[in-house]
């Protein structure tokens, strides 16, 4: 299996991870501080993943080309 397609695949969930997550921010959807922080902290920890893969599609581009 294409390497690339894994990546673009697994940035694609993370993304839609963290699009819900905003939403549930956005309309009120937190019930009370620890949930707010457990939120937030899932959304920093999809952040951190979101910029690994993007670094890992970008080396697999670059050796793709060499």
């Amino acid at each position: 299996m294409d390497p690339l397609y894994i990546l673009d695949k697994f940035l694609r969930e993370v993304r839609a991870r963290q699009d819900d997550l905003t939403e549930v921010l956005k309309t009120g959807g937190v019930q009370n501080w620890e949930q707010y922080q457990r939120v937030l902290g899932e959304l920093s920890g999809l952040s951190s993943a979101e910029s690994i893969i993007i670094d890992l599609q970008n080396k697999t581009e670059q050796e793709d080309v060499s």
